[in-house]
């Protein structure tokens, strides 16, 4: 008996099973360490401090069995983990360990550090060693059961399309899935943003799923902490993973920010994110452009006639970018410019026009449908049993049975070299319900695309608009410049509280420079009421704003409106820089909605509010406990009164707007004077 003892301390050692030693990731904020289970599973033993520094503090002491993380027919009881092994990477402090599984595959689990700050990505893979096809019916992501010293028992999540923010709070042992269907915010009714956290005075933990495929997430309340599974379940999957073949699962980001107040905390999160970023998938910077497009105004009826009158009424403006949407082509798979609607080179000379005054021409396209005419003219092959969109007339082709890195790549590159493109938006479906290779080769095709697509053009601005927000996830969010948050034709003020309602939700977890919003025929309102212009073009002013307008109908005093309120826009954007920004939500029975931006070191802010569910005049009073010691100037945009008032003021007593009882909106601007 003590020589079978021996033996099995001694396989365990050799293996790197539960008796091997742990492994440390530590940079200068964090240190990560790593070890292996009695059950012969991996988990995230203890993240701690380092440098005083207050970030959150886990501890995970789950014994987590091989059957929660794959599904039952591939466990193998008789194994268990390697030690976990350094295999640092250029962007990060990485280890791995793996453990063999049944039917010859192999699970590796990868846990990334960020080398400064504290980002840690989690992912999983799976390797096929064996002769034969193994069925996958789900896919793991991470299992854990996190104690943090800052947990306050609160989830906070975000419902898709509606960004409206859903707070529980669990008792022990209570349980709460958040998931979504064929992409990662399908439907407003049925689909979570694939985002949560959990947060206290001192720090928050952020969770975000790099993936823009379906996805579900079983959170439960653990003991001062949470567990959560995070999988793609067998809608999701729909995978054999083919002999000899390794396939990596999404990528699921845990940031421990840290912060005294939501928006400090809120704030690492944006700049930990922007940092990584930059490194990993590189692009232009953060911006805050005026955008024209045309697709609200007169939708599929365009022509070269139609966009000289749009080039003449321009300059006024100043715009950015002038972003010609939906029916410029002449049909999917033939992106060329439509015959019937432009003579030979009608629209390149009109976009050359365009550059040359110092606008980016943009443009929008779906190259993963083909059109039924062009179907043998393209290098790709159409998805069986398929799926066909009447919209555009086009068929849904199968991007991970096709090159469809090289054809959107080229796709691209084409749309920059003939047409001076200086803004890509991608849109429609991606995924249906079957494709004849599985949902998860098919979201893993669409991300290597775009991917090489950010690496091959650094300088090109990427709006993900995708039906209008349905695939809003932090890959996307990590690699487009922008996001088309929601969809919606319609003006006047539902449009505009569903503009403002929608940014601020989506301002809790994605960075302002992503938010797009509209504002739609602004002359299909009444072009008289001043009050009105100015609300709605502030509705929209939260992250960028663009205008969607056939130009000469809008009429010289609300062009005159507008002027004002875009250098109101400009001066704006100024105090975004530091992401520090508190929310006042456009919830029921509020008087007025809106943000407060202000610069790190207080020295700037600015208030944008849109009266809400009240009548009549109002005062609103705004904490700012940021303030500082010395005098700040407040300017009223509309009135151009200004006030000076003492930091120690504005700490004690806050800062008071009124709203007059006709008001509708206000912008205020905040200076503290030497």
């Amino acid at each position: 008996m003590r020589c079978v003892l021996s033996a099995a301390i001694a396989m365990a050692i050799i293996t790197g099973g539960a008796m091997a030693e742990p492994v440390i990731l530590e940079n200068r904020d964090i240190q990560l360490t790593l070890d292996v289970s009695d059950a012969g599973t991996p988990r995230i033993a203890k993240a701690a401090r380092l440098g005083g520094k207050p970030i959150v503090l886990l501890t995970d002491t789950s014994d987590i069995p091989l059957s929660a993380w794959v599904p039952k027919n591939l466990v193998d009881q008789s194994t268990t983990c390697t030690g976990w092994q350094r295999l640092d990477h250029d962007m990060f402090l990485r280890a791995e360990t793996s453990r063999p599984l049944a039917k010859g595959l192999e699970i590796t689990w990868r846990v990334d550090l960020s080398k400064t700050g504290s980002l840690i990505r989690f992912q999983t893979l799976l390797t096929n060693g064996g002769n034969d096809g193994v069925p996958v019916e789900w896919f793991p992501i991470w299992n854990g059961a996190w104690q943090m010293d800052t947990f306050g028992d609160l989830i906070r999540y975000w419902d898709a399309l509606s960004f409206v923010h859903q707070n529980r709070t669990l008792k022990d042992g209570e349980n709460l899935t958040l998931a979504s269907h064929v992409h990662s915010s399908d439907t407003k009714d049925d689909g979570k943003n694939p985002y949560w956290c959990i947060g206290g005075n001192t720090g928050a933990a952020y969770f975000g799923l790099e993936w823009c495929g379906g996805w579900q997430a079983d959170l439960k309340a653990v003991t001062d902490g949470l567990g959560f599974h995070v999988f793609l379940p067998p809608a999701e999957t729909q995978l054999v993973l083919e002999p000899g073949e390794t396939i990596g699962g999404p990528v699921l980001n845990v940031l421990l920010a840290k912060g005294n107040s939501e928006s400090e905390q809120r704030a690492d999160w944006i700049r930990q994110r922007r940092q990584f970023s930059d490194k990993n998938y590189g692009g232009p910077p953060p911006s805050y452009p005026f955008t024209w497009n045309h697709w609200y105004s007169v939708r599929f009826d365009i022509d070269g006639a139609f966009f000289q009158r749009q080039i003449a009424a321009m300059p006024p403006y100043d715009f950015d970018y002038f972003i010609v949407d939906a029916g410029w082509y002449e049909a999917c798979g033939k992106w060329a410019p439509d015959p019937n609607k432009f003579k030979p080179g009608e629209f390149q000379d009109a976009m050359a026009q365009i550059a040359a005054l110092g606008v980016k021409p943009g443009i929008w396209t779906c190259p993963q449908f083909v059109h039924p005419d062009y179907i043998d003219q393209v290098p790709l092959i159409i998805d069986e049993p398929g799926f066909y969109r009447k919209f555009i007339n086009g068929h849904l082709v199968d991007m991970a049975g096709s090159d469809f890195t090289a054809y959107l790549t080229d796709h691209v590159r084409k749309l920059r070299s003939e047409y001076h493109v200086g803004w890509w938006k991608y849109d429609q479906d991606f995924f249906t319900g079957e494709l004849s290779r599985g949902r998860m080769r098919n979201v893993i095709a669409l991300q290597d695309a775009l991917l090489a697509v950010r690496k091959d053009q650094p300088d090109l601005y990427i709006e993900n608009c995708q039906s209008g927000g349905r695939m809003i996830n932090e890959f996307i969010v990590l690699l487009a410049q922008g996001q088309w948050i929601r969809d919606g034709g319609h003006t006047g003020r539902d449009h505009a509280r569903s503009n403002l309602r929608e940014a601020l939700g989506a301002l809790e977890f994605m960075p302002p420079w992503t938010i797009i919003r509209w504002i739609n025929r602004p002359y299909d309102n009444d072009t008289n009421d001043d009050e009105f212009t100015r609300m709605y073009c502030r509705s929209a002013m939260a992250g960028v704003w663009g205008i969607v307008a056939d130009l000469p109908k809008i009429p010289d005093n609300q062009r005159t409106v507008i002027l004002e309120e875009i250098a109101n826009y400009h001066r704006f954007n100024e105090i975004k820089h530091d992401n520090l920004y508190e929310i006042y939500p456009a919830e029921d029975g509020t008087d007025a909605a809106g943000v407060m931006y202000r610069t790190s070191d207080a020295s700037r802010a600015a208030v944008l509010l849109l009266r809400w569910d009240t009548n009549g005049a109002f005062t609103k009073k705004l904490k700012m406990p940021f303030a500082t010691d010395g005098i700040y100037r407040i300017g009223n945009a509309d009135t151009g009164q200004t006030d000076n008032r003492s930091g120690e003021e504005l700490r004690q007593e806050g800062l008071e707007i009124s709203f007059e009882s006709d008001q509708l909106s206000t912008i205020v601007f905040l200076n503290r004077t030497k």
